[in-house]
């Protein structure tokens, strides 16, 4: 028989000392949680005595009614019927059902969903066509039953504004799940819980009608990472819109399926568990983090992730005989046929699906290896296509100049008489006008450097002969010049102050990503930083003793900095491919530049879509004065920081604000012309000349 002691001699006594002092929407959550605990325990207590009960009953229908009203006011054709408080009693007690089902959920929780409970609900929805993003509650702290209501009101809402019934599936399979017993098979069942955009949806059509092997060329921030877990889910789950989009009805799987992913690091293999966990709805185990990542088993099958170099032939890997589907990432780097490229030729597969955000011109030699060793580039989408689509967001980017120390320059001066004299020696001899004999270029001597970093770069690509050693003297001589900007101080102090404007200037304070040349100055930007605020973050491979400690600390940091409000995540190289930062709003770049599209990159780091942020990109260049100009690699670095800037914020439809220049115009000029020649022109979108 249920015993009655209750904390209260009556309901208004109740409600003066507890309910009062709360808000509406905490008086609501707590007259729920009593109600619902009267229902579901025989023995529990309730806090009136049982007389009062009603006049609990009824004040919690009043205060329910108003909340609703209060929350769906303004939008028209609602019937209040359907957002009744039984409704959202009834849906209360099936989420409670469904919680026992699930492992490691306590079952006598009814005020709470859990992280399983809301994906496999969200999942469900997600297969008759449904958007989850659309009740997308993530501003509101799980754990608690306001979670549990703002989902249920959030539902009514999309059902009025869509005209899809949202509440009812959600009501629907909340009953369907908490009566289910195969719960535990489909949690493991992969579901593509997001729709994929129309460059996404095209570029998996050209490669299904390719037998499934091929290269999408897709700019950076443009969803390469989603295409290939849609590929996934195509062939070995389920992709709620395949009949939509026309893609192949996936065929039975009569034995288990087997994936490879394959990547160029650990971190950037860690975010592809990540996200075929998130995107496809699979459960997550909560293990030790190991800065790698773990093989993902689901219902028909199982992920395996190799970096490249743990699948060069010299690594004894056990290997599937056959890979079912294999996914290649950042495939531009696996041009090499006698390098990386054997990353590629060792798994057997039946599928591939190269992802890379550029593979070059049709004529560029690395883009024809590549798709000989692999298959052909099936699909490209350029930024440019991204702004016309509205992929990326609207955004600004800034060129700022600055001149070197009178001590860099100093050093400048030495490096330059060096290279001089070295070139001087090289440029007549015999050695060097037999070598120019041997490989493909069009000319017989060498004018100026510009000829002979050209003459360099098509030995390592196109021929089998040997460099002399007299040039690599000299390209390290280069090299070691090209540093003296890298790590020049006056654009380095500048950067900072930029980023200390925003962290303390602006409100709110922004979020902010910065790229360094190498360690070095990340910690010198670090140290710099860590006056104006604690919220620094280093991303780079020396943060720890050792490789497992210092993955653990790169990933620790990029998670922190993802959920801090504002902060500083720095880095030299490591954020330049793959790793998402989704709601930066600044990016600052002080690191030297190979090519476009390592610039491309550092701006993506900014540029996912995310809300209503309009990013801002700062570029920083360091040059040195006329009196230490060399025609021919001078001109042409400057002509890429000058021209291929501009023709780049042309072809984006976003063209970059200049700052004051503060160096020599004539430079500038002279640099200009000699950057306009074709060849030149070529030269720099295959040459890899550090830039900054």
């Amino acid at each position: 028989m249920r015993k009655f002691n209750p904390d209260y001699s009556s309901f208004r006594e109740y409600k003066e000392q507890e309910l009062k002092p709360k808000t509406v929407v905490e008086q609501l959550l707590t007259l729920d949680d009593e109600i619902a605990n009267n229902k579901v325990f025989r023995n529990y207590v309730i806090p009136v005595p049982p007389e009062d009960w009603r006049k609990l009953e009824n004040f919690y229908n009043e205060i329910f009614g108003s909340f609703l009203f209060e929350r769906l006011e303004g939008i028209e054709d609602i019937d209040l019927s359907e957002v009744s408080r039984e409704k959202f009693h009834f849906f209360r007690e099936n989420i409670a059902e469904l919680n026992k089902k699930l492992p490691g959920q306590r079952p006598s929780i009814t005020t709470v969903l859990p992280e399983p409970a809301e994906r496999l609900l969200l999942k469900r929805l997600r297969q008759k066509g449904f958007d989850p993003t659309d009740l997308d509650i993530s501003y509101v702290e799980r754990g608690g039953g306001i979670y549990l209501l703002e989902l249920f009101v959030n539902a009514a809402q999309q059902q009025v504004i869509s005209g899809r019934k949202y509440l009812n599936e959600l009501f629907k399979e909340a009953k369907n799940l908490s009566s289910d017993d195969q719960i535990l098979e489909f949690r493991r069942f992969p579901v593509l819980m997001v729709k994929l955009w129309p460059n996404q949806i095209e570029g998996l059509k050209k490669w299904f009608e390719h037998d499934c092997k091929g290269i999408l060329e897709m700019a950076t921030a443009t969803g390469k990472t989603v295409a290939g877990i849609g590929a996934i889910a195509a062939l070995f789950g389920d992709l709620p819109e395949t009949a939509e989009y026309k893609f192949p009805i996936k065929e039975s799987i009569d034995e288990e399926v087997t994936i490879m992913i394959v990547a160029h690091s650990n971190a950037i293999l860690k975010q592809w568990e990540r996200e075929i966990n998130e995107k496809l709805g699979l459960p997550v185990a909560k293990r030790i983090e190991t800065g790698k990542p773990e093989s993902i088993n689901f219902s028909d099958g199982r992920v395996e992730f190799y970096t490249a170099q743990s699948l060069l032939p010299r690594y004894d890997r056990d290997l599937a005989k056959e890979y079912d589907l294999v996914i290649y990432d950042e495939v531009h780097h696996y041009s090499n046929i006698e390098g990386f490229g054997n990353a590629i030729r060792r798994p057997n597969f039946k599928r591939a699906l190269g992802l890379s955000a550029t593979i070059g011109k049709k004529e560029n030699p690395k883009r024809e290896r590549l798709e000989e060793v692999l298959a052909p580039v099936r699909y490209t989408f350029d930024l440019q296509d991204a702004r016309k689509y509205d992929i990326i967001p609207d955004f600004e980017w800034t060129v700022h100049t600055a001149e070197l120390s009178p001590y860099e320059q100093k050093e400048w001066k030495q490096a330059t008489d060096s290279i001089r004299k070295q070139f001087q020696r090289i440029k007549n001899s015999e050695k060097t006008k037999e070598f120019l004999k041997k490989i493909p270029v069009k000319f017989n001597k060498l004018e100026d450097l510009g000829d002979f970093l050209h003459a360099s770069r098509v030995a390592e690509v196109k021929s089998k002969e040997s460099v002399p050693k007299t040039w690599k003297d000299l390209q390290a001589t280069i090299n070691s010049r090209n540093w003296v900007r890298h790590r020049s101080k006056p654009k380095l102090n500048e950067a900072v102050e930029l980023a200390e404007k925003y962290l303390t200037e602006i409100e709110p304070a922004t979020k902010i990503v910065m790229h360094a040349m190498d360690i070095e100055t990340t910690e010198k930007i670090a140290d710099l930083l860590e006056k104006i605020t604690n919220n620094i973050y280093k991303a780079h491979s020396k943060l720890e003793s050792s490789s497992k400690k210092t993955r653990q600390a790169v990933r620790r940091n990029i998670d922190d900095f993802s959920r801090a409000e504002y902060g500083v995540l720095i880095s030299p190289k490591l954020l330049d491919e793959g790793i998402d930062v989704p709601d930066a709003e600044v990016g600052i770049n002080v690191a030297g530049t190979k090519t476009k599209l390592q610039l491309v990159q550092r701006m993506g780091r900014i540029l996912r879509k995310s809300g209503d942020k309009k990013p801002h990109f700062h570029h920083f260049i360091a040059l040195p004065g006329k009196k230490n100009y060399i025609g021919g690699i001078d001109s042409k670095e400057y002509a890429q920081q000058l021209n291929w800037i501009r023709e780049l914020g042309e072809y984006i439809g976003e063209e970059p604000k200049f700052e004051e220049p503060k160096i020599d115009p004539d430079v500038i000029d002279h640099a200009k012309k000699r950057g306009r020649q074709l060849w030149a022109q070529d030269l720099l979108e295959e040459m890899e000349i550090e830039t900054i």
